[in-house]
């Protein structure tokens, strides 16, 4: 039987004070996960897309504008449901201009799994642009999460992805440089 843990009141108090990364670390810290706990996150952040447009979206477009990529239009929670073309795919936030598409995958604990489904999605969706008549337009990659090491850091500038790091309430992006390029998928296909 899984040992439940509660929290008090002022432990409450206390990390309504917090940031997201610095709640995370509490939660694994004192072994909250599963815990009844986990029903007052809505409380703080009640989905990614909470999390990416408090934390993320305001400040990713200027930060994207340093590495020369220049967006004017932003969204969180895209989907993709084509059922004639059979791709159904979605991303947490896409960025984009009139010829690039930036498709953002976030996850609390960014695996190396979830890396490779991004590879999929960045797939479906120049697929399905491409399918629309946008065969010009490039698609580029970025994952972000609050949870991950060097090892999914590496693993996803080696599949061509920009890396965000959330820290408190502020975001750095890096591009995929040295033996690593950025990934770009036109339609459906890996240009390089």
């Amino acid at each position: 039987m899984k040992k439940t843990t509660t929290i008090t009141p002022e432990q409450e108090a206390v990390l309504r004070e917090l940031s997201l990364e610095q709640i995370w670390a509490f939660l694994k810290k004192y072994d909250f996960l599963g815990s009844s706990f986990l029903s007052h996150l809505d409380d703080f952040y009640s989905s990614d897309a909470d999390i990416l447009e408090r934390t993320i979206e305001p400040n990713i477009v200027g930060e994207f504008y340093e590495l020369g990529l220049h967006f004017d239009r932003t969204g969180t929670d895209s989907y993709i449901h084509n059922e004639k073309d059979q791709i159904f795919t979605s991303a947490s936030m896409t960025l984009d201009n009139i010829d690039t598409v930036m498709v953002v995958t976030f996850r609390y604990e960014l695996s190396v799994e979830d890396i490779d489904e991004h590879v999929k999605c960045l797939e479906d969706w120049s697929r399905h642009n491409g399918l629309r008549g946008y065969t010009k337009k490039k698609h580029l990659g970025a994952v972000t999460g609050t949870d991950f090491g060097e090892k999914e850091k590496t693993y996803a500038f080696k599949n061509g992805f920009y890396v965000i790091e959330v820290f408190d309430d502020t975001i750095t992006i890096t591009a995929p440089s040295g033996e690593y390029r950025p990934r770009v998928w036109w339609a459906g296909k890996v240009m390089e």
